[in-house]
């Protein structure tokens, strides 16, 4: 991953790193502070990222020592892979401890402060023992030094103070006992959030599945995950409004009608505000929608078009408002506005915990909500990089193919055609979604619906994936489904793919 992020800098050198998501499949998501251009071994994701494939190349020792290189700090682990931020944007990383399950999360970033590569070159500052690590230059200020005045003396280094937040010279992480958390992570009744992206995360320390294999390999016994109750899914719950974005953004009523807006960035600033609950703010709301400043008027004035535009179709039942008035700068959001994103999610969690009651209909259910790419069409800066957007189409591919899975059991085709169709309709040319529908047509023997299948996924790679090749792995599988075929059967496809 260095040799990818010293390549990003060498390539980039006026532009900084804020987020790196490691695919582990050969790619390095990189999301920057400005917009970027396309790099020659690079995809453009958004304007401001860009997928860039790794090389064979091996990390040296100049790449963990190169002063223009920004301290990555491992956080966790979100649909899109694994995530590292920059301390250098970050500046003063806080993590939630106001549960005992947040002490945990924080000691293990402070281990993978101490010991990730990113830090070789930096000494670590706190004012709490960290424990023993001989290799590393760890500090420890004593009750006659704050960190501020170790960190000056040491010189280039990261604070891990446990006490309160660091001094706002110092980049560093440190523990928020209230949980007001506004850079950093959160918890969210029972899932993690990485702010200020606001992204679902689960963060180093916290994984249940990591705890279970250690115990396993221990030979200790794991007991099982017990549902007491159903949970009343947000599909079946009492909801006015759903911000959709599982394709062209819009919201829409409990009827499914598109809401009608006089402004354009009065339906954004709705949809903004479903999607960041941790961060309903009009400070935070203005940074997000528009990338200069705005005035105080037009801002008050995009407010008020959302209420009228939504009152006109419906009335809060409490005679609230369903963008909150307040004189602070929080910004709040009716309760009865809901996203297809959460929906989506829910089924998936529910499927997951009881297949037997859910069933197919329930992803079904979800799934009807897909209908393109999300966020096709619009402008949403703020739906770049790791955030809702690469999120929201990691899982509408998840809840395709374990719907698919489902539908393959049972001898539902058509199932399995109708699940992987919505799952391509989000992420186009998804090869483990084309790779199932190919095998299900070669176990039909249909080779003409294999003949389409292939042309399509080459369509989808040229003009989604800038002309794309199949990957070895798609070519290897298509030789050995059409490996009885006749010379004259096979004879386009075989030398289309080379």
């Amino acid at each position: 991953m260095m040799e990818v992020v010293r390549y990003i800098v060498d390539a980039t050198p006026d532009n900084r790193i804020r987020h790196v998501v490691d695919e582990k499949n050969g790619w390095i998501v990189v999301e920057f502070t400005d917009p970027v251009k396309q790099l020659s071994r690079s995809e453009i994701v958004s304007s401001r990222a860009l997928r860039v494939r790794t090389s064979e190349s091996t990390t040296t020792e100049e790449d963990l020592f190169d002063p223009r290189l920004p301290p990555l700090l491992h956080v966790g682990h979100s649909l899109s892979g694994e995530v590292w931020i920059s301390m250098d944007e970050y500046r003063s990383f806080g993590v939630d401890c106001s549960r005992e399950e947040g002490d945990r999360v924080w000691r293990h970033l402070c281990q993978s402060l101490i010991v990730g590569p990113s830090f070789e070159s930096h000494g670590v500052v706190s004012d709490h023992d960290l424990g023993s690590y001989p290799t590393r230059r760890c500090f420890v200020a004593s009750e006659g030094a704050s960190v501020d005045e170790v960190v000056e003396r040491v010189g280039r280094s990261i604070a891990a103070v446990h006490d309160g937040p660091p001094a706002p010279s110092l980049r560093g992480i440190h523990r928020v006992v209230d949980g007001q958390v506004e850079k950093g992570l959160k918890m969210n009744g029972e899932e993690w959030r990485l702010l200020p992206a606001d992204v679902a995360i689960r963060p180093v320390g916290s994984n249940f599945d990591e705890v279970t294999s250690i115990k396993a390999l221990l030979g200790v016994k794991v007991d099982p995950i017990v549902v007491e109750s159903p949970v009343e899914s947000e599909s079946n719950a009492v909801w006015d409004f759903m911000a959709c974005v599982l394709g062209p953004p819009r919201l829409v009523d409990c009827n499914h009608e598109p809401v009608r807006f006089e402004r354009g960035k009065a339906e954004e600033l709705v949809i903004w505000l479903a999607f960041h609950p941790e961060q309903r703010k009009r400070s935070l709301a203005r940074s997000a929608l528009w990338l200069s400043p705005v005035q105080d008027a037009t801002f008050s004035n995009i407010t008020a078009a959302a209420r009228r535009s939504m009152n006109a179709v419906r009335t809060p039942a409490d005679g609230g408002a369903w963008v909150g008035i307040t004189m602070s700068d929080d910004l709040p959001l009716a309760e009865g506005v809901i996203t297809d994103v959460s929906v989506l999610q829910e089924a998936v969690s529910q499927t997951r915990l009881r297949p037997e009651d859910v069933g197919v209909e329930r992803l079904r259910s979800a799934l009807e909500l897909v209908r393109g790419v999300p966020f096709a069409g619009s402008t949403y800066t703020w739906s770049d990089g790791i955030g809702v957007c690469g999120e929201a189409a990691t899982l509408v591919v998840q809840a395709s193919v374990m719907m698919a899975e489902m539908c393959h059991e049972t001898g539902d085709i058509a199932g399995v055609y109708w699940a992987t169709a919505k799952g391509l309709l989000a992420l186009p040319g998804h090869e483990d979604l084309v790779a199932m529908r190919l095998r299900v047509q070669a176990t039909q023997g249909d080779h003409i619906a294999m003949r389409l299948e292939w042309e399509s996924f080459r369509r989808a790679l040229a003009s989604e994936w800038g002309d794309a090749e199949p990957s070895t792995k798609m070519i290897d599988l298509w030789r050995q489904l059409t490996a009885g075929w006749s010379t004259q059967e096979s004879q386009y496809p075989r030398e289309d793919s080379h």
